[in-house]
């Protein structure tokens, strides 16, 4: 029996926990790794069957990586009491943020849009799909 969906859906469950803990404890640093990390295990749950793929763990691995990278690199950049670093127009944790971080929203769209038609709605489950409940489906 496949007991990977019970392990994400306790990892995301603990991941609530310890986010919840990290905004109670004022530790704002900890509090987005975790949130990215738990957002990067939901969309592993919920790609079901394709979480199973290297190069899917892989790609979301990346993604929590490039994240909490930013997220690092904001934190040590900022200098309440220097001169400010700007970047093209922003504070350099703004930049990071808006030039960065945002952005990388998109990856794992890309990566579920490459992935569809393979592991998500192969063609023929499609086709079972239309055959039950599509337009011309009749009724007896």
């Amino acid at each position: 029996m496949n007991r990977l969906p019970d392990r994400l859906l306790a990892t995301a469950a603990l991941l609530c926990v310890v986010c919840l803990v990290c905004a109670f404890l004022n530790l704002w640093l900890l509090f987005g790794a975790t949130a990215w990390l738990l957002i990067t295990v939901e969309l592993a749950f919920g790609l079901g069957r394709a979480s199973r793929n290297r190069i899917i763990i892989s790609g979301l691995t990346l993604i929590f990586l490039g994240y909490t990278a930013l997220l690092l690199a904001m934190y040590w950049l900022h200098d309440a009491a220097g001169e400010p670093i700007m970047i093209l127009g922003f504070p350099v944790g703004a930049a990071l943020l808006v030039y960065g971080i945002w952005p990388l929203g998109i990856l794992p769209s890309l990566l579920y849009a490459i992935i569809f038609d393979r592991w998500i709605l192969p063609p023929d489950r499609l086709e079972r799909f239309l055959d039950e409940f599509g337009r011309g489906r009749r009724d007896s």
